[in-house]
C-alpha cells in the first residue's frame, strides 16, 4: 500500500466520526428550538383550555341562574366559545405544519448519515 493510499484511508476514517457529529450537534440544536417552541404552543393550548372551562362554566351558572334574559347572555358565552374553539384549531394546525416543516429540514441531514454510515463500512 502506498503513502497517499494509507493517507486518504486515515482521511476518511477521521473525516466519517467528524461528519457523524457535526450532524448530531446540528440535530440536536433542532431538537432543542423545536421543543422550546412546542412548550409555548403546549402553554397556549393549556391556557385556551382553563378559558374554555371558565366559559362552560360561565354558561352552566348562566342557565341555572334566574335573570331576566338568559338567552342573550347565553348567546355571548356560545359565540365566546366557538372563538376560542377556532383559535384552539388554528394552533393545532399550526403545530401540525410546524412539525411537518421540521422533518423536511432534518431529512438531508438524516441521508448524509446514513450515506457515511454506509461509506465507512466499505472501508
Amino acid at each position: 500500500m502506498t503513502k497517499s493510499t494509507i493517507i486518504l484511508i486515515g482521511a476518511i476514517a477521521i473525516a466519517g466520526p467528524t461528519a457523524s457529529l457535526v450532524i448530531h450537534h446540528q440535530v440536536q440544536l433542532k431538537l432543542r428550538e423545536n421543543d422550546a417552541l412546542l412548550l409555548q404552543q403546549d402553554n397556549q393550548l393549556t391556557e385556551l383550555a382553563a378559558e374554555h372551562q371558565r366559559l362552560s362554566n360561565s354558561v352552566v351558572q348562566a342557565t341555572s341562574s334566574t335573570t331576566d334574559d338568559p338567552t342573550v347572555e347565553l348567546v355571548k358565552l356560545r359565540t365566546e366559545a366557538e372563538a376560542l374553539r377556532k383559535q384552539t384549531n388554528e394552533l393545532g394546525k399550526q403545530l401540525a405544519r410546524f412539525e411537518a416543516g421540521f422533518r423536511d429540514r432534518l431529512q438531508p441531514f438524516f441521508l448524509i448519515g446514513r450515506s457515511i454510515g454506509l461509506q465507512l463500512g466499505r472501508v
